[in-house]
């Protein structure tokens, strides 16, 4: 009993703090989530004194005036209800009268207001509005409250619970005062660590979620809307190498964040960013007892079996995760369109202002207004329309008899010049925060898609047969290995094992002698994953095997920067993912030197961290292209050329963006394979192109630059029958040396050449 009560006495002072800082987050002159988490707070533990009190102390420390005496009167009467609600014995006080009662005070507030500057329909809207709001918001922060009342500290959170504790905290911290941004942002701090925290802690989904919160509140105080998709992708990379501990996940995500920020130039202050990514980190390290949380699938415990209303289950939440991204993007296009030019109505508007500002005062206005009133408007109107067409008006553009009347005509031109110059400037701010929002419904779309994606891999595949399981267990155990769990699953008819255990005393064995084991138990070859480390000894630990590829890559490169620069702009990788995909990447940002060698650089280093992930190739180029708009705004672009190849199957995928043409060597033939995409970064509107095609042992796969079709001049193809060869290295130089040899062996452009050779791996 003593137990419940310390548990229940901090979830009350963790309430309280939180009802102070709801207190404080103002929207505009509105406040609905420090009364929705006053009402519900009470509701759960019924002090309506001591939970009113922090929501009125958190309104007094953020505003005043009319303001704050509409709240009192509403947390007032939101109490004196309760109270009589309690004493008729009628329970707690139902959320929905809290929202009435919300909406009737702000009505009544409003309505007296509006006695005196304020519009009566825009007062009933305002009401209306608030009153869902503390309805809605009371409904999200229920389970999130009953976390935090009830359970257990350490217990893991459901799906309900995990998105209204995000919703409490970051609203919570949207009342943090941000009067030192300048130099640092405790609110920043706060989201990088709760990003971390949920990494390591949860995995990826998670902490993914956490990072679109963090992100949409920054924006909400100021912040550049890039945020939203650089929080997430932190969330990810999070949960993607929380295996390697709290210290090493630290350190990655401190240096990949670093990275993100300075990538991003100045779309944000930098300074602020880093120093809050710095201390987030460092808060976390400074926490003990934080682990990774497994969740075990399959083993040989009943209960740890995943059934199918399980993976059903995971999946229907999956895509509520989906559907909820995609009416948040939803949401965010259509509000606010580009315009072109200066709408009528405002050009309207303009005239009557600059007509009042000069005719009032002017001899002349009676006869022109009054006589010639038509011709006058219209003379106005000519003038601002050239005005706004050309930024000038000509002496011979204008109209004579207007110029003719007007006494006061060089004063309304300039006037005229003026007031357009305002109104193109608030539509191109009106233009650059409709492309913001574009860029920011396209992230969380791709978020979506993302989600998706997992939700059809997950629980794609069946559990290796109890008897089988039993086998490997007793084989494991003959080599002295002491077995705490094991468990498998075929996908796609490939094999994927893993056990916990340890070696006896003075016994270890390697990773290659467990596979071994493995694969003559199992009838087919097995390779230790690279997770896995490389002896087992007497510490107990999981090791992790995959079943091995039919096909094996070998890869090579062959490259040479402009004749005049020490860099080159050109960048590439060769990845093989955990799905048995080897990828080979080429990158050529827009120009030459040590800017495009950072353009493409940092694509290619975002691109790897995104499929180590398990993004989706094409929806992680669609992530790429989104930010890249974001940070170049269409005016720097970077090429990009994958190839990602099956070596299970032998299916090769072209992706290709912008980029030069890419070669398949096969038998003396070569296969030319073309793209009209745009590159990476100019529009948010572009696509990629793709092209399959089921490779040979024996076949080479080439990838250039522009820099070597432009220098050599001539048949690409014909030259690459002449050069081809077994020794994909060769192969490569060959083709490199004939380039330079064409372009009188003074690189005009940056030169890369990447090839890779198909075999049989046995």
């Amino acid at each position: 009993m003593q137990q419940v009560s310390k548990r229940w006495d901090k979830g009350v002072w963790v309430l309280m703090g939180i009802c102070f800082m709801m207190g404080r987050a103002f929207v505009g002159t509105v406040n609905p989530f420090g009364v929705a988490m006053m009402s519900v707070a009470c509701r759960e533990r019924k002090k309506y004194g001591w939970m009113g009190s922090m929501v009125l102390t958190g309104m007094f420390s953020a505003t005043s005036g009319n303001h704050l005496l509409r709240y009192i009167f509403c947390i007032m009467a939101i109490m004196v209800a309760g109270r009589f609600y309690k004493e008729m014995d009628k329970g707690e006080l139902p959320l929905w009268l809290t929202a009435v009662l919300c909406g009737v005070v702000s009505l009544i507030s409003g309505l007296v207001g509006s006695l005196l500057f304020r519009n009566t329909w825009e007062c009933l809207f305002v009401s209306l509005g608030e009153g869902v709001a503390v309805y809605g918001l009371g409904r999200v922060f229920r389970p999130g409250i009953r976390f935090i009342l009830e359970k257990k500290w350490k217990d893991v959170p459901g799906n309900e619970e995990w998105i209204s504790l995000l919703a409490i905290v970051f609203l919570g911290l949207y009342g943090v005062p941000q009067a030192v941004n300048d130099l640092f942002s405790l609110t920043r701090c706060a989201g990088y660590f709760l990003i971390l925290f949920a990494g390591v802690s949860y995995g990826a989904a998670p902490a993914a979620m956490t990072g679109v919160a963090a992100g949409v509140l920054a924006v909400a105080q100021g912040g550049n809307p890039v945020l939203v998709g650089l929080y997430s992708g932190l969330g990810v990379i999070s949960g993607a190498v929380r295996k390697g501990g709290k210290i090493i996940s630290s350190l990655l995500y401190l240096t990949t964040g670093c990275l993100l920020i300075y990538g991003a130039g100045n779309l944000f202050p930098g300074v602020v960013e880093l120093r809050s990514l710095v201390s987030g980190t460092l808060i976390f390290l400074g926490i003990p007892g934080v682990q990774p949380r497994k969740a075990e699938i399959f083993t040989l415990d009943d209960s740890a079996y995943v059934g199918d209303e399980v993976k059903e289950l995971a999946n229907q939440k999956l895509n509520d995760f989906s559907d909820a991204f995609r009416r948040l993007a939803k949401s965010f296009t259509g509000r606010v369109r580009q315009q072109e030019s200066v709408p009528g109505e405002v050009m309207e508007d303009i005239l009557e202002d600059i007509s009042e500002r000069l005719c009032q005062g002017c001899l002349n206005c009676r006869h022109c207004w009054e006589h010639h009133g038509d011709e006058t408007r219209q003379g106005m109107a000519d003038i601002l329309w050239q005005m706004e067409q050309q930024g000038e008006v000509s002496v011979w553009q204008e109209n004579q008899d207007f110029a003719s009347r007007c006494m006061r005509l060089e004063e309304y031109k300039e006037l005229a010049r003026q007031e357009m110059a305002h109104a193109r400037q608030r539509i191109g701010w009106q233009n650059q925060l409709a492309r913001n929002r574009e860029i920011m419904a396209r992230q969380m779309l791709e978020v979506a898609q993302a989600l998706s994606g997992f939700t059809t891999r997950l629980g794609d595949g069946q559990p290796l047969q109890r008897g089988v399981l039993n086998q490997l267990k007793k084989r494991l155990e003959l080599y002295g290995i002491h077995i705490e769990k094991v468990w498998g699953v075929k996908k796609n008819n490939k094999i994927e094992v893993a056990f916990t255990g340890h070696c006896g005393k003075n016994q270890c064995l390697t990773k290659t002698d467990v596979a071994a084991v493995l694969s003559e138990e199992l009838g087919a070859k097995v390779t230790p994953a690279r997770e896995t480390r490389n002896v087992l000894s007497r510490e107990s630990q999981t090791m992790y095997f995959r079943q091995d590829t039919c096909y094996k890559g070998l890869t090579a490169v062959a490259r040479v920067s402009r004749w005049d620069q020490q860099v080159s702009g050109d960048n590439y990788s060769f990845l093989e993912l955990e799905s048995g995909e080897l990828l080979m990447v080429l990158a050529d940002g827009m120009g030459y030197g040590g800017e495009a060698e950072r353009d493409s650089g940092s694509l290619i280093e975002t691109l790897e961290h995104l499929l180590e992930a398990g993004f989706e190739k094409q929806t992680a180029w669609r992530l790429l292209n989104t930010l890249l708009v974001a940070e170049y705004e269409g005016e720097s672009f970077t090429t990009l050329d994958m190839v990602s190849v099956d070596l299970y199957t032998g299916w090769c995928q072209f992706i290709k963006s912008g980029a030069a043409a890419a070669y398949l060597y096969r038998d003396g033939q070569v296969e030319v394979i073309e793209a009209q995409s745009l590159p990476v970064g100019v529009s948010v509107d572009t696509g990629c192109d793709v092209v399959k095609r089921q490779l040979k042992p024996g076949d080479m796969v080439i990838l250039v630059s522009d820099g070597v079709p432009d220098g050599y001049e001539k048949d690409m193809t014909e030259m690459i029958r002449e050069v081809a060869g077994p020794n994909a290295q060769e192969f490569a130089n060959q083709i490199l040396i004939h380039a330079l040899a064409g372009a009188s062996q003074e690189a005009a452009d940056d030169m890369t050449v990447l090839v890779l050779g198909f075999w049989n791996k046995n």
